[in-house]
């Protein structure tokens, strides 16, 4: 088998692995599955693009969901914090109204406290593996975690401003 084979088996094991959670991470991001399949295709092409170098990565999964992430801000910020990233239309189920208010709440965090919850309550990941991504220590998670999760719980009690709860 050559370099180039290893390579790309290398990189369909990957594909195989993170295709699912970087989806679900841009989910909980954009709230829109067309735009968070699109999202999550162009960071596999761009970890493609870079394979060689990516692959040498302690964790190249870690990297390709910081990549989805930062993309997700940086359309957020062109379009402005209330349009939704996919601009076509597309015939499809809404989905219901509380995964809408979630994905707002969860935009209305700070991007530190916002990528440590859906890491860890959405996507599974320990504490521990948390940290290791994010390069920050455990104790600075825990912190994000618990204030992310006390903000998320205001603006999704009933009546809170912005939820659209009554």
């Amino acid at each position: 088998m050559s370099n180039k084979e290893g390579e790309d088996d290398e990189f369909d094991a990957f594909f195989r692995a993170e295709r699912d959670r970087l989806i679900a991470q841009a989910f909980l991001l954009v709230g829109e599955i067309y735009a968070a399949q699109d999202l999550a295709q162009r960071t596999l092409e761009r970890a493609w693009r870079h394979w060689k170098k990516v692959r040498r990565y302690e964790q190249p999964g870690a990297w390709a969901r910081r990549v989805l992430f930062n993309m997700a801000l940086n359309e957020r910020r062109c379009w402005g914090r209330e349009q939704p990233l996919g601009n076509e239309e597309r015939a499809c189920d809404e989905p219901p109204e509380e995964h809408l208010e979630l994905v707002a709440a969860l935009r209305s965090l700070p991007s530190d406290q916002c990528r440590a919850i859906v890491l860890h309550d959405a996507l599974g990941f320990s504490v521990a593996e948390v940290a290791s991504e994010l390069r920050v220590p455990e104790g600075t998670v825990k912190s994000w975690l618990s204030r992310g999760r006390s903000k998320l719980a205001q603006e999704l009690a009933p009546g809170a401003s912005g939820s659209g709860r009554e």
